[in-house]
């Protein structure tokens, strides 16, 4: 419980990297965080090694958070795709058996 006139929330300044098509931008954003997470923030920072920065921990939290998006979207993805292709007539150790082979020779480039 937050009592009296303490600022429980702190302003945090990030430099943050935006890619653009080819280009780099850089623009600034702030946010306001609670005093536990600027902590947090900065304990990474100081401890992990790292970082150089809060910005750069910040900056490594997005791109984190970016591909896990991505690999959601790509299951997403492919469980739709499983979906829409109606019901196999293999049993299952077939089906697993073909997929392997098709991993298999994708890695070795056949």
């Amino acid at each position: 419980m937050i009592t009296g006139t303490h600022n429980y929330w702190q302003k945090l300044s990030l430099s943050v990297i935006l890619e653009g098509k080819g280009d780099m931008m850089m623009a600034t954003m702030n946010i306001s965080v609670p005093d536990p997470m600027k902590d947090w923030v900065e304990a990474q920072v100081e401890n992990s090694g790292q970082y150089s920065s809060a910005s750069d921990y910040v900056r490594d939290l997005i791109r984190r958070d970016q591909n896990e998006q991505d690999q959601i979207k790509a299951l997403q993805a492919a469980i739709t795709k499983g979906i829409e292709s109606g019901v196999s007539d293999k049993s299952f150790k077939d089906a697993i058996k073909e997929a392997r082979a098709k991993i298999k020779a994708t890695k070795h480039g056949v």
